[in-house]
């Protein structure tokens, strides 16, 4: 299952550096081997859920022991993405069942299973 997630700490801090609490989030999921894209309000991260959910778990902890007083997070599965997954369960280069030729002996016909 692939998930989108977006969250933001707080407090806001204005102009300058972004405050502690949300450049350690940041790091957890880098650290974690994802790709967030990290802006002045919030931060949004895609991956697989295996690897998302366990790191968004270290994000809430670093940020809220860094100095964040509220983390707002939304997570959204992404469906088009997940469907991809799990309806390309072929390894590259391999005949998944439907494209398989029929058996010797057996007929071909359009439309037929």
């Amino acid at each position: 299952m692939i998930l989108n997630a977006e969250f933001t700490t707080e407090p806001f801090q204005g102009e300058g550096e972004p405050p502690p609490h949300a450049v350690n989030a940041r790091d957890v999921l880098l650290a974690a081997g994802l790709d967030p894209d990290f802006g002045p309000l919030g931060t949004a991260v895609h991956g697989d859920h295996a690897t998302v959910l366990p790191a968004l778990a270290e994000v809430l902890h670093s940020a809220l022991t860094s100095g964040a007083n509220r983390v707002t997070l939304q997570i959204t599965v992404d469906d088009a993405a997940s469907e991809d997954a799990t309806s390309n369960d072929t390894s590259p280069g391999e005949a998944s069942p439907e494209d398989a030729a029929p058996a010797v002996g057996e007929a071909s016909t359009p439309g037929t299973a």
